[in-house]
Parts: C-alpha cells; sequence; structure tokens
C-alpha cells in the first residue's frame, strides 16, 4: 500500500510541478519562444499555450478513463505519467525561435497539449488508482493524498524557479538554467513510471469479479457506472 501512495503521489505532484515551473518560467520563455516588440504580448502568447494544455484535459481524462477501465489502472497510470516525462525533457531541449524560426513556437504549444492530455488523465487516475488499492477504513485519507501532491508540486516547481534564478546570473539564467528545472523533472516522472507498474492486488476493482458483475468497459455504459467509486466525473476535475 505504501508503494502505491509513493507512486502515485510522486506522479501526480511532479506533474503540476511542470505546469509550476512554466507559470514561473513565463517571461523567459515568452522572449525566447514569442519575440516580439512588444513584451505584453508575447506574455500573452506565452499564456495562451499554457491555458491550451488545461483544454486538452477532459480529452485526457475520457482516453486514459477508457485505457484504465479496458486495460487497469496501472497501465493507464504508467502511460500518462510516461507521456507527460516526454514532453517535460522535450521542453528542457527544444531550441528557441532564434534557432529554428517559427516551429519553436508551434513544437512548444504541441508540447503543452501532450501535458494537458496527459494530466487529464494522470490527476484523476492517481486517485482512482490509490482509492482501489486502499483498505475501506482508509480510502478517504489515502484519495486525498493525490491533493496533497498536486500542492507540493506547485510548491516544489516555484522553489525550483527560485534556487536556479537566484542562484545563476540573469544571463545564464536565461540562456541555459531555466531548462535545468524541466530536465530534472522528466528523469524523476521516468522513475516512477517504472515504480507505477509493480504488482499490487486492488481491493475494489477485484469485487465486481467475486459479485459476478464485472465488466470489460464499465463507463461505456454510463448506466452501469452508477454505484461504482471509479466513474468517469471524477476525471473532469
Amino acid at each position: 500500500m505504501r508503494k502505491v501512495v509513493i507512486s502515485g503521489m510522486i506522479g501526480n505532484g511532479l506533474e503540476w510541478y511542470d505546469y509550476a515551473l512554466y507559470g514561473h518560467m513565463a517571461a523567459i520563455i515568452s522572449k525566447l519562444f514569442f519575440p516580439s516588440d512588444d513584451p505584453f504580448t508575447s506574455l500573452i502568447a506565452t499564456f495562451g499555450v499554457f491555458a491550451a494544455g488545461f483544454a486538452m484535459r477532459p480529452i485526457g481524462a475520457i482516453l486514459f478513463g477508457y485505457v484504465g477501465d479496458r486495460y487497469g489502472r496501472k497501465t493507464s497510470l504508467a502511460f500518462s505519467i510516461l507521456l507527460m516525462a516526454i514532453p517535460t525533457a522535450a521542453i528542457g531541449l527544444l531550441p528557441t525561435y532564434a534557432q529554428i524560426g517559427i516551429w519553436a513556437p508551434i513544437l512548444l504549444t504541441v508540447i503543452r497539449l501532450l501535458q494537458g492530455l496527459s494530466l487529464g488523465g494522470e490527476f484523476s487516475g492517481s486517485i482512482t488508482f490509490m482509492v482501489e488499492h486502499a483498505p475501506p477504513d482508509k480510502r478517504g485519507i489515502i484519495g486525498s493524498a493525490a491533493v496533497v501532491s498536486l500542492v507540493a508540486g506547485m510548491l516544489l516547481g516555484s522553489l525550483m524557479a527560485t534556487i536556479f534564478a537566484k542562484a545563476l546570473s540573469p544571463e545564464d539564467f536565461e540562456s541555459w538554467g531555466w531548462r535545468v528545472p524541466f530536465l530534472l523533472a522528466s528523469s524523476s516522472v521516468w522513475w516512477d513510471s517504472i515504480s507505477a507498474t509493480i504488482p499490487t492486488k486492488a481491493r475494489i476493482s477485484n469485487m465486481p469479479k467475486t459479485t459476478g458483475t464485472y465488466r470489460k468497459a464499465p463507463c461505456v455504459n454510463p448506466s452501469a457506472t452508477i454505484g461504482n467509486p471509479c466513474c468517469w466525473p471524477s476525471a473532469f476535475i
């Protein structure tokens, strides 16, 4: 149970860590990927890409909700974490507008869309994954760990951005220092994707098999999910 909780919290926390990093690095990203004579216009474009990621969350919720029902929560969780790991590393390695022109903001937008897709499935997936494996008398407290990791991830992202900004000169930070926190996050998410595949025995997901009400894809039929603690609506949180 401890491995399940730690795995879910690390995966969820690091996904929100990345969102916090992007927000803190927005001023630098606007200069490097959306150069303009008007800094305000560049900043608006940067936050517009940030918002586009949130628009993908409902789609990610549906996609990974289906994968979780069809192939298992661990598979869905591990896949969503990997889908965040690769784009996170890509941000740290992405060439700037001065190097590849218009392709820089295009690729950044694609990356943010993939991250939004991943977050839509990972956040609700981590809650479901932990609650399914929790004892009946601890499902509430264990499920709340996902929300705790959300806040912790955002605080950690803010802290890392501040540390690198203070430790490096402004020139070094704008040149290469801002990339390091993204690369560090990706290495940690890769570890969590491995730990998420640790074999565990779910308590809730095995109950329908013993009662004769098991469905391969219960959420395909909405009426079949009423009373099911792992329904899709939680995915839209």
